[in-house]
């Protein structure tokens, strides 16, 4: 299996490249795109050719971890929101450290919350990526 060490300039050239697909597309459709919209498209393999019809259209897509942090984010968010737990909050995520649990404060609808310490298996090099902007806010 072959390992691969993202680095800062690594990273910064996916962004780069998601950013410009995004301008592409946006161009394209002459319309904002969603949220979903933006997680999707920006991916596209060629995002000047790529046929854009809604129900219709086949998408080839760059895979990627944020591919399936994004899926995985929504479907742990699913249970939640239809339980009435409707806000998540992770506490200091500057503070994220490899092998330490990090704080979620769960915000119920009724205006009651827990506080919840949850593991995560990030290592000092995912924690580095994460912080560099893993989490789309560099093309959002």
């Amino acid at each position: 299996m072959q390992e691969l060490n993202s680095t800062p300039a690594f990273v910064s050239q996916i962004y780069a490249d998601m950013r410009h697909s995004l301008r592409i597309v946006r161009q394209r459709l002459k319309r904002r795109l969603s949220l979903a919209d933006k997680a999707l498209l920006c991916r596209l393999t060629n995002p000047d050719q790529q046929e854009l019809t809604v129900g219709r259209s086949y998408l080839q897509v760059r895979p990627d971890r944020l591919v399936l942090q994004d899926v995985l984010g929504q479907l742990a968010m699913l249970p939640f929101i239809q339980t009435g737990k409707t806000r998540l909050d992770l506490l200091d995520l500057a503070a994220l450290r490899a092998g330490e649990p990090i704080t979620c404060v769960v915000r119920h609808a009724n205006g009651t919350q827990e506080i919840v310490q949850l593991d995560h298996t990030y290592s000092a090099a995912q924690i580095a990526w994460f912080r560099a902007g893993s989490a789309l806010n560099l093309v959002i």
